[in-house]
């Protein structure tokens, strides 16, 4: 995937799952061209949701009304997906559930609000009852403890992506419990689910065209993983976060979580190389009446180098 292609003409497209009908079935709307949305998606690399909020400005009455949604309503699940770029290519960026929509009056304007959760519903509602796994020579690494684990959450998109986690049991166990639990004990804290895919990879493992691997092996020449530069939406310069690379670009709806990136910076240079997405956060608003932000502000962890291990070291507490 590459980063490269003209960033211009925003565009976007936010569908939802509004009240179901008096039988119960669920109803869909599109938010109708024309009206301004504002968003803001952060997705991390934790063992917790991911979150978004969405901000629909001049909605009807009726519309309004059936997009409502009581924070504390559990009875309905309701889907919400966005997809946002620009003239030429607008991507899936967010797909979801939502927790509450609700409409109120800022200054002349009425402003319908939805905050949504990717990740939540199978976190919480995932349980595994397996009395023996068993140990001796059928034994499994806790890399296929956690693909069975995940593959059995509900409301999964896909299969698991599972770095090498070996370590074996060769006694058995008893997987019991909530399935989420589960998961961060085996990875031991290192996984998440982002788009409704479970992620459950090594600090040193990233993705390049969909196959884990090792960041700190990645040469400079890798044609699958994309550059980010001042030519493809690079703000700024590189600034150290703690144990992170932080930057910030040009609104960039491709940019995923663990994916390997390279990053060119002709200002500080020391930082380039490859890098792990560790988290970012997308924030913007499409409109023709309104300018304002369409923007990407993204954490990495250093990839190769001495930078990467002095990260890895303090991460580790070494």
């Amino acid at each position: 995937m590459s980063f490269a292609g003209a960033k211009f003409m925003r565009t976007c497209r936010l569908s939802l799952e509004v009240q179901p009908d008096k039988g119960g079935a669920a109803k869909n709307l599109t938010i109708p061209d024309g009206l301004s949305i504002e968003f803001t998606i952060t997705r991390q690399s934790l063992a917790s949701s991911q979150t978004a909020q969405f901000k629909v400005y001049g909605l009807g009455p009726t519309t309004r009304d059936a997009i409502y949604k009581d924070r504390f309503d559990w009875t309905q699940f309701r889907a919400i997906q966005f997809f946002a770029g620009y003239a030429g290519f607008m991507p899936r960026v967010f797909n979801g559930t939502i927790l509450q929509a609700y409409s109120e009056k800022q200054k002349e304007e009425v402003v319908t609000i939805i905050d949504a959760f990717d990740g939540g519903f199978p976190m919480t509602n995932g349980w595994t009852n397996v009395p023996s796994n068993a140990g001796g020579a059928n034994a499994k690494t806790a890399a296929e403890v956690i693909n069975q684990l995940g593959s059995a959450l509900p409301n999964i998109a896909g299969p698991p992506v599972v770095g090498k986690f070996p370590v074996v049991n060769m006694r058995g166990e008893v997987l019991f419990g909530n399935t989420w639990g589960l998961i961060r004990q085996k990875s031991g804290g290192n996984c998440t689910i982002s788009d409704n895919i479970v992620y459950a990879l090594n600090t040193n493992e990233g993705i390049i065209a969909g196959q884990v691997q090792d960041v700190t092996s990645v040469g400079s020449n890798n044609p699958d993983v994309p550059v980010i530069s001042s030519d493809t939406g690079l703000l700024g310069a590189p600034r150290r976060s703690g144990v992170l690379v932080e930057w910030d670009m040009l609104f960039e709806p491709r940019l995923a979580l663990f994916q390997i990136v390279y990053i060119q910076s002709a200002f500080n240079p020391r930082f380039n190389g490859a890098y792990k997405t560790m988290g970012f956060r997308h924030h913007g608003i499409v409109s023709k009446t309104v300018n304002g932000d369409y923007n990407t502000t993204a954490s990495f962890i250093f990839g190769n180098g001495n930078l990467f291990s002095a990260a890895v070291n303090a991460l580790s507490g070494a």
